[in-house]
């Protein structure tokens, strides 16, 4: 006997959230590492283009998990708003 299992709307929106958090860091990371490495190799300047990419990657990708989190804290913020004025 197996009962099927229904993913609430909630938990979809969590589960959503976090494989978009996980393509905003690994995208941009293993692109600007490629970079990195082509152009270290072209330049014989290993490692600095890699260290270089990893910190763009890593700045470009707190920017977009910003970004992605700015609607619940507003949410947050607008029901912490909502709970003063009673």
């Amino acid at each position: 006997m197996s009962q099927k299992q229904t993913i609430t709307p909630k938990e979809f929106s969590a589960i959503r959230l976090s494989l978009q958090f996980g393509y905003t860091i690994v995208i941009p990371l293993v692109i600007f590492l490629l970079i990195g490495i082509f152009l270290d190799n072209r330049f014989k300047t290993s490692p600095l283009f890699i260290f270089i990419g990893v910190i763009f990657s890593i700045v470009i990708s707190t920017i977009g998990i910003y970004k992605a989190i700015l609607p619940f804290l507003e949410i947050s913020k607008k029901s912490d708003n909502s709970k003063d004025k009673k």
